[in-house]
């Protein structure tokens, strides 16, 4: 048996027999690390310096420098005052992206992750001057070796070029806080032509930042007094409209003007002191908790004031009202083709209301009333309807000057018919700025019948008698001549049961007789009237009316009707 343990065939080692052959693999000798910087930017709330309110953005940067893959990459952060009492980050820190798109928590090779995040300054930090921030990562190598870095400023030109904390350094505002208020007003009026009951006085407030901070917390109180000192309330507001440059109410940044409504209707007891006085004291706070107020002027410095005056506005006491309105109904008939005016034709009533007073006039109402001849009511077919008004008023109001147009129609019917005639009247009440109620009753818009006010809208159908010997005599000159001395109905004698009546331009009864041309029974224009005209008196010269009635036999109709003239020239 023989053996043999190998060489390794080099014998320049000193081992020149059985010596193992060695192969020397290297081991990895990694160097890991990281970088971290954090710089700050101030973003500034409008007063120009590091202060009250501004945001403080903080971007951080992580540096893989290292020459391995770093895991579990971690970023904490430490605030506080420049007197060292901590503080926290408003928000963040947030990561942004890494430069080689690596994702949170993961560093290749050379690659840069970016973080974010904020701080609000606050009165600590005011007052503190100032706040330090830090950054520390911690990140793992492939072998498990733990890296960290707390940050630089970024600035190495401070004499610190590692781990010196991001300083921020504040200041006092020295601020000049101020606003300035001015109200102003104006008359709504009510259509009377003066301030006074029932007027609205619209003010209009405006706020103003004159200094040179933010303000916030804008308060404003309303004091408003009659013109005698004693208190009244607003009817509404002030309520807040809008701000210049778009602040919310309680705001106003440097140079706004926000603007503010409020609303007084004028009572009885501004009229009575003669007027009222209005003033409106804004408050509001700076950033750094000064309290700045102003009394309102009232936009007005040609009066000789031009700080801090009160909005007066002087009431006068409405003079007497001059409220009236006309009414005026007149008609026409639409024929329903047999030629004659009577039973089925449609009478079309034209109203016209004008308010004929100096005043605005509101709740107009047309009544109408309406009946036949014979003094039954009848009802009308359609309507009042209102139509228009000339000047562009709604239904109901009328300004002074305006005339509001109103339809009604009536289809005549036998009731109508057999009575010869309707008669039509309207009346209008509407109430003044003052509540006073104004009534007119129409008139036919004939003023040549003698009657010029409040006289119905007669119409009197054909009435053409079958007896050709019965005729009515529309007119009489009583007097001494013996020619037409008496209202003449020829052939009435044929029917005694008659019953004739006669009544003057205001409707009122001047005669009435039963069996009408037998014997003595005649109308002499003599009143034989029971209530208002005198018996026994001599009726004027003037256009009458008069009723034919009926009853049994006939001449042709139960009614007739008509106009009567009595003349005594």
């Amino acid at each position: 048996m023989v053996s043999d343990i190998s060489d390794d065939g080099d014998d320049s080692d000193g081992n020149t027999i059985n010596d193992p052959t060695l192969t020397i693999i290297d081991g990895t000798i990694e160097n890991p690390s990281v970088e971290v910087t954090k710089t700050a930017f101030v973003s500034d709330n409008g007063d120009g310096v590091n202060g009250l309110g501004d945001t403080i953005i903080y971007t951080i940067t992580v540096a893989n420098t290292g020459d391995s893959i770093l895991s579990n990459v971690n970023l904490n952060d430490s605030l506080t005052d420049l007197n060292g009492a901590i503080m926290s980050l408003t928000s963040g820190p947030i990561f942004i992206n890494a430069s080689l798109g690596s994702g949170l928590g993961t560093l290749a090779i050379g690659e840069v992750a970016n973080y974010r995040a904020t701080f609000t300054i606050n009165n600590q930090a005011v007052t503190a001057g100032g706040v330090s921030n830090t950054a520390t990562a911690t990140a793992t190598s492939p072998t498990g070796t733990m890296v960290s870095d707390i940050s630089d400023d970024g600035d190495d030109t401070d004499g610190n070029t590692t781990n010196d904390p991001t300083i921020t350094t504040t200041s006092s505002i020295s601020e000049s806080p101020s606003i300035e208020v001015t109200k102003s007003a104006t008359i709504n009026d009510n259509g009377d032509g003066v301030n006074g009951l029932g007027d609205t006085i619209i003010y209009t407030i405006r706020v103003a930042n004159t200094g040179d901070t933010i303000l916030s917390n804008v308060n404003l109180n309303d004091s408003l007094t009659d013109l005698n000192g004693a208190i009244m309330s607003l009817t509404n507001g002030p309520i807040f409209i809008n701000a210049s440059l778009g602040s919310a109410v309680g705001t106003l940044a440097i140079g706004e003007v926000a603007t503010y409504r409020a609303t007084f209707s004028i009572n009885n007891q501004a009229v009575t002191a003669g007027g009222v006085s209005n003033t409106a004291t804004a408050t509001a706070m700076s950033p750094t908790g000064t309290m700045v107020s102003d009394i309102s002027d009232d936009g007005d410095d040609s009066d000789g004031n031009m700080t801090n005056d009160p909005t007066i506005t002087i009431t006068n006491a409405v003079p007497p009202v001059n409220s009236s309105i006309e009414v005026t109904k007149t008609a026409t008939i639409s024929d329903n083709g047999n030629g004659a005016t009577g039973l089925g034709d449609t009478i079309t009533f034209l109203i016209t209301v004008e308010n004929t007073g100096t005043t605005t006039l509101n709740g107009l109402f047309i009544d109408d009333v309406f009946s036949d001849l014979s003094g039954n009511l009848l009802t009308l077919t359609t309507g009042p309807l209102f139509v228009s008004a000339n000047i562009g008023s709604t239904e109901g109001s009328l300004i002074a000057g305006e005339i509001a147009t109103y339809t009604a129609t009536f289809v005549i019917n036998a009731q109508a018919d057999n009575a010869g005639g309707v008669s039509n009247t309207a009346s209008a009440t509407a109430t003044d700025p003052t509540g006073n109620t104004v009534v007119d009753v129409s008139d036919d818009g004939d003023d040549k019948d003698g009657n010029t006010t409040n006289d119905p809208t007669v119409l009197v159908f054909s009435q053409n008698p079958i007896d050709g010997d019965f005729e009515v005599y529309t007119g009489m000159s009583p007097g001494d001549d013996g020619v037409n001395d008496y209202f003449k109905i020829a052939g009435i004698e044929k029917y005694p049961n008659n019953k004739v009546s006669v009544f003057n331009r205001w409707g009122v009864l001047v005669y009435e007789a039963e069996g009408y041309g037998q014997g003595d029974r005649l109308f002499l224009g003599i009143s034989e009237g029971r209530i208002t005209i005198t018996k026994n008196q001599k009726l004027p010269t003037g256009t009458y009316f008069y009723v034919i009635e009926f009853e049994e036999e006939n001449p042709g109709r139960e009614t007739y009707t008509g106009y009567l003239y009595i003349n005594r020239d």
